[in-house]
């Protein structure tokens, strides 16, 4: 049995990658290497990684998927995650769990909970608990086993990676009625508002689905204080935000810090940039902030694929004050090409595309923590965040003193803590 699963599941990743070894398309202009050497996983993905290699060796399997397991396996030792309010680069053991009560409906929370219930009433209190056991014993396995690989990942960087246990979750809930309710008269009309409750928690959150958090959560408008990444900020709202800024604030300074893989300007957004976090590189260009919206990726409003990400602190402070010293030089820089050679006499481009670029970073990771306990003024999709800065506050979270700063923060957070 498990050798003919083997064959399949060999088969069916042999199909998807067309039956070709090389991972680069002859077809295509040649690649010389992938998005990393190879090379560099040697000795960092241990007997796995090894054995990963030798099967390429062998070409037992597509190049370019035993490449990305060994890539996955060389990224998961530590990587930057997110959750509740919280930055880890390894991890935690109750990621998963957690991602499971905050973005699974109430109703299936409830079906699996109910189900949990009846299975054990049944087989410990009425009798043949051996035989209620043994025909749940596929799904149990394939829940229990998937679900504890889930845990021990370090790999914290979204809901997607237990979906796999919702199919097992929706076949078991096929028998709650069953297992429930047995011939009790309530059985009918709980299935029915079960699955009536189901459809209408789809309906409501449509088109937005990967930005669903349940109650638990405060609703998919607070899911970015709890997780952020591809479990509600993958760069899917970029048509949303287009939308929203065509009605809503037509002619007014628009500010954009996005994260995901998209170009805005495919787009037609009129934003001026801050940080962006994708995979198109621009050289830095000093922006002076203005009172206007500010549209800020959930992604990046929580620090956490930036080098400063965390609590602002006095030495990220100091830093960042020296580097606003320089912020005249900065809009010479930037926008007189006159200015630009005299300064380039004394200082190479790269010195100064690398200040530009580090003051950015802070100032967008101080203008976070300033915002991240005001609620915002609007969202687009739930995973680009909204906010209509005044010139005050605008100066208090990018030009002020550090005493100002807190006294802002107090002072707009005070409402929502009420």
């Amino acid at each position: 049995s498990a050798l003919g699963h083997a064959a399949v599941v060999a088969l069916v990743i042999w199909a998807f990658y067309g039956f070709r070894f090389a991972a680069f398309n002859p077809a295509l202009p040649p690649a010389d290497h992938f998005i990393r050497p190879w090379a560099d996983y040697v000795g960092n993905t241990g007997l796995i990684g090894e054995a990963t290699r030798e099967l390429a060796r062998l070409k037992a399997l597509p190049e370019g998927y035993l490449y990305g397991f060994d890539y996955v396996l060389a990224t998961t030792k530590s990587r930057a995650a997110f959750l509740n309010g919280e930055h880890s680069i390894t991890g935690w053991r109750t990621f998963f769990i957690w991602t499971f009560l905050l973005k699974t409906t109430l109703p299936i929370l409830i079906a699996t909970l109910l189900l949990t219930f009846g299975v054990i009433r049944r087989a410990c209190f009425e009798g043949g608990g051996r035989r209620i056991f043994y025909r749940w014993t596929p799904l149990v396995a394939l829940l229990t086993i998937y679900g504890a690989t889930s845990i021990t990942s370090q790999l914290n960087i979204g809901h997607r990676h237990i979906l796999p246990l919702y199919p097992v979750i929706f076949i078991a809930a096929g028998g709650l009625g069953t297992v429930l309710f047995s011939a009790n008269r309530w059985r009918m009309p709980a299935m029915a508002a079960l699955c009536t409750w189901q459809a209408f928690e789809g309906w409501r959150i449509a088109p937005y689905h990967l930005a669903y958090f349940n109650p638990i959560a405060g609703g998919p408008a607070n899911g970015w204080r709890h997780l952020v990444d591809s479990s509600l900020d993958w760069g899917q709202d970029l048509p949303a935000l287009k939308q929203w800024l065509e009605s809503n604030a037509k002619g007014q300074p628009a500010y954009l810090s996005y994260f995901g893989t998209a170009e805005p300007a495919y787009y037609k957004i009129s934003a001026r940039r801050l940080v962006f976090v994708n995979n198109f590189r621009f050289a830095p260009i000093f922006e002076k902030l203005e009172p206007g919206v500010y549209c800020i990726s959930a992604t990046i409003l929580q620090q956490v694929y930036t080098p400063v990400g965390g609590p602002w602190t006095p030495e990220r402070e100091k830093e960042y004050q020296e580097l606003r010293a320089l912020e005249p030089a900065f809009t010479a820089y930037s926008t007189d090409s006159g200015a630009r050679t005299e300064l380039l006499k004394n200082v190479p481009a790269e010195r100064w595309q690398n200040a530009i670029q580090r003051h950015d970073v802070l100032r967008m990771a101080r203008l976070t923590a300033f915002l991240r306990p005001r609620k915002p003024d609007a969202n687009a999709g739930y995973s680009i965040l909204i906010y209509r800065l005044s010139a005050e506050e605008i100066h208090d979270a990018t030009a002020g003193t550090w005493s100002e700063w807190l006294r802002r923060i107090e002072r707009t957070a005070a409402p929502d803590q009420r």
